[in-house]
């Protein structure tokens, strides 16, 4: 227990607990360190600047770490549109050209098949073959470690086949390793918030030309794969489909690959046919916030 006197006495009580404010704290310890160790004017003019400085990132990670507007939808149409978009960006340099078919590449796989995005930074030339010629692709979870298969659609294989050109521009043509890669290390993958920002900047870029309303990340393919499978099927397997542990830790059945290919096919032809419920993404996944 401090005595009455004590500088730390002045702090406010709320109930039992004690309210602290950093600025608060330094203008009250500063003039007892004064007392106690005899600091000069400079010095304490260095602890004020420090003790700034941690008030001001404090404050920036707290703003980041507010609840965004939930991610909008991508649907088929909009996602020819980007591939389209990704195309009209076309320019001679080899760096953009990279940039390009690194996204074109990616956001086929995200549409398709629901991954995160960093799931795929490390695909390799062999896994995209055997992708279009298995019809599904196996993933190593970005979270957990754990490997998961997941199926793709025939309009999926064809999206794949169509962007063949895109994958051997970066395997065959200029030595890539990994999809993920740099031209800087064409060995291994590139930071996982590098690849986010190649992929993220782009969609900026195409929202900002066509619909600056919209909320676009990379993550906005994840949510959409759910929305779209949740409207044809139900929640369960969509769930299911894209790996949420809680829901997998207590599953009675589990999906087979043919099976999650045909309810991912029908629920692609459902919504190019606009028989998808007018059901927003907000609806289906309040329940999931956090968890995708």
């Amino acid at each position: 227990m401090f005595l009455v006197n004590s500088p730390l006495s002045q702090f406010q009580q709320v109930g039992d607990e004690q309210v602290l404010d950093e600025k608060e704290i330094l203008n009250i310890l500063l003039p007892a360190l004064i007392l106690k160790f005899g600091l000069f004017d400079h010095k304490l003019d260095q602890i004020h600047t420090t003790v700034n400085t941690l008030v001001q990132r404090k404050t920036r990670r707290e703003k980041k770490s507010q609840t965004q507007k939930l991610r909008d939808n991508i649907s088929f149409q909009e996602f020819q549109n980007l591939i389209s978009f990704s195309q009209e960006l076309y320019k001679p340099n080899l760096k953009t050209r990279v940039r390009l078919a690194q996204f074109r590449l990616g956001i086929t796989f995200l549409f398709f098949t629901g991954c995160r995005l960093n799931e795929i930074r490390g695909f390799t030339q062999d896994e995209y073959f055997d992708a279009l010629k298995l019809q599904r692709v196996e993933f190593s979870e970005y979270k957990t470690g754990k490997r998961r298969v997941c199926a793709i659609p025939e309009i999926g294989v064809q999206a794949f086949r169509d962007r063949r050109d895109d994958f051997e521009f970066l395997f065959k043509g200029h030595g890539f390793a990994y999809l993920g890669a740099s031209l800087n290390n064409k060995l291994e993958p590139m930071h996982a918030r590098s690849w986010i920002r190649l992929i993220n900047s782009i969609l900026k870029e195409y929202t900002i030309r066509n619909n600056p309303s919209l909320n676009l990340k990379s993550h906005s393919f994840r949510i959409s794969f759910v929305t779209r499978i949740s409207q044809f099927k139900g929640i369960y397997e969509a769930s299911m489909m894209v790996a949420i542990s809680t829901t997998q830790r207590y599953a009675r059945y589990r999906l087979g690959t043919r099976e999650m290919a045909d309810i991912q096919q029908g629920a692609l032809i459902d919504q190019i046919n606009g028989n998808s419920a007018l059901q927003t993404a907000e609806d289906i996944l309040s329940e999931y916030d956090g968890i995708l």
